[in-house]
């Protein structure tokens, strides 16, 4: 099991929120998670 870093800029956020940001890339440890600002981070 790869467990994605958190992005700068997410403390404080929902666990729905945080799952906008992993890719398939980022669970098999081959890719970063999205940024906030990719997923609309500035709601």
């Amino acid at each position: 099991l790869v467990v994605p870093m958190r992005p700068e800029g997410t403390d404080g956020w929902s666990e729905e929120r945080l799952a906008e940001l992993v890719t398939r890339d980022s669970m098999v440890g081959t890719g970063l998670p999205k940024s906030p600002a990719e997923a609309g981070g500035g709601r």
